[in-house]
Order: C-alpha cells, then structure tokens, then sequence
C-alpha cells in the first residue's frame, strides 16, 4: 500500500458516484492508511466521518464493511494499493488509478451491474477474481444498495430531554 502521488491522479469530480460513495471514498481512505501506519489512529477518523455522514447505525456499519473490503484487497493484491493521502487537503479531490477501480467496482455493485462490475475487480485485484473481495464488496453493496435509501445528511446527536 502506498500513498498516491498527486501528480498521476484523476480529478474525483469527474467520477460519477453518489453522496453515500464519496463518503466511502473518504473511509476507505483512511482505512488504507491505517494498514500503512498500524500505529496511527485513521481508523477512528474513518468511522467518525462514517457516523457523522450516515448517523451511528449505518454509518459504523458502512465504516465495518469497508474495513472488510479494504482488508479483502489488501491481502489479495500482489502490489501495492496507491491511495490518496486523507490527511493532505490539497489532494482529496484527486483519485488514484486504484481508487478509481475500487469506487467503480462498488458503484457498479451497488445497481447490480455484473459486467462492469466484474471488469473493475479484475483491474483493482491484477486479475485475480478473489472470492473474498467479491464477498466483501456484495456484502456492502447489499446493505447499501442503490435502491436502498441512504440518508447522507448530517445528524445531530440525541438529545435528551425531561418529560412531565
């Protein structure tokens, strides 16, 4: 896994994913730099962007499986993941080749489009149709499908109040 060079990226806005996939972009992000710097704290950065874009229940739901999927292709690839350092504000509207693959993969997922999907993770696992990034990748786009509402607006805490 390594960071991505802004140089070599694609403009993310160019992309066509939804509000609920951006915000993947983001965790997924933050996960990969949690393999590449195990003693740093991304992690919780991902499941907080996560819980503040989809409220607790979804949101650390989404941040679970997109640990699941990030794990999957981590361990399936035989280089490397180049991803976009989330720390650095001056690259995250910029995508990498990789990412590129991983969002259209799951975008494609998400509606139920096979061929496209199943082209995306060719090109983002080098070939190899990995049954654990398969599973990983339907089991979040069955909860987060297309259809499916998913409300991307931010919440507010529970408030707790007095009732007489």
């Amino acid at each position: 896994m390594t960071l991505g060079s802004h140089q070599s990226g694609l403009a993310a806005k160019h992309l066509p994913l939804d509000e609920f996939e951006r915000g993947l972009l983001a965790i997924s992000r933050n996960l990969f730099l949690t393999f590449a710097e195990p003693d740093g704290h991304s992690w919780q950065i991902a499941f907080k962007i996560a819980e503040e874009r989809l409220g607790e229940t979804l949101g650390l739901s989404a941040a679970h499986l997109t640990g699941k999927l990030v794990r999957a292709i981590l361990r399936s690839r035989t280089i490397p993941f180049e991803f976009t350092d989330p720390m650095d504000a001056d690259q995250r509207g910029v995508v990498t080749h990789d990412e590129v693959c991983l969002m259209s993969m799951i975008h494609h997922m998400r509606r139920d489009q096979t061929a496209p999907a199943r082209a995306a993770l060719e090109d983002l696992t080098n070939g190899h149709m990995d049954p654990e990034v398969i599973r990983a990748g339907l089991g979040l786009a069955s909860r987060f499908s297309k259809g499916a509402s998913v409300d991307t607006r931010p919440r507010n805490k529970p408030r707790l109040t007095i009732v007489s």
